[in-house]
């Protein structure tokens, strides 16, 4: 499939600094997931947080800018996101993701207790008498748009679905002689 069936010209450029932002906040999640905050103080953990909420964002801009660039909209489509609360396919939640008024990442269980509890004094207790080792959780994200009420996703799911999108896309470029990947772009490396 040629890239410039759609668009007219695409700029090698842009597809290159878009994966290299997806890229990165993809890594960056995958991080996320595996560290446990609970060793850490507050600030870092606020800090972890934050980075991953923007993470998130950033991830499906760029994704979504791709796919449109790269004319791979009906794969992505065909591709479900497994959600607890809500349904779509990889297309739909990152347009959610861009045009939430509400997204909020827990892989905490008091804070997902807390924020899903009509009583957060009863979740709290409820936390308090459990281990303090059993804390993490894979991480979930809710999404809510204007339109829609809550999506619930777990993190990890969202992630593997991203990836199938991106090596669609990274075939694609290089069917083009677009060489997404550092190692084919910079052997040196």
């Amino acid at each position: 499939m040629s890239l410039s069936n759609k668009v007219g010209y695409v700029d090698e450029g842009i597809i290159i600094s878009l994966y290299e932002k997806a890229m990165t906040s993809l890594v960056r999640l995958a991080h996320y997931r595996a560290i446990d905050d609970s060793t850490f103080e507050n600030e870092l953990f606020a800090f972890d947080e934050a980075l991953a909420h923007g993470d998130v964002v950033d991830l499906s801009i760029s994704v979504r800018q791709m796919i449109e660039m790269c004319d791979v909209e009906p794969f992505a489509k065909s591709i479900s996101v497994p959600c607890k609360a809500g349904s779509g396919n990889v297309y739909n939640i990152v347009s959610r993701i861009i045009h939430a008024t509400f997204i909020r990442i827990f892989n905490d269980k008091l804070n997902l207790a807390m924020f899903c509890s009509e009583d957060r004094i009863d979740a709290a207790a409820r936390y308090i008498k459990q281990s303090f080792a059993q804390r993490k959780v894979d991480p979930v994200i809710f999404i809510k748009t204007k339109t829609d009420g809550y999506t619930v996703i777990i993190l990890k799911d969202y992630l593997k679905c991203i990836d199938k999108v991106l090596y669609t896309i990274v075939q694609n470029c290089a069917e083009n002689k677009i060489f997404l990947e550092r190692s084919i772009r910079d052997p040196t490396r």
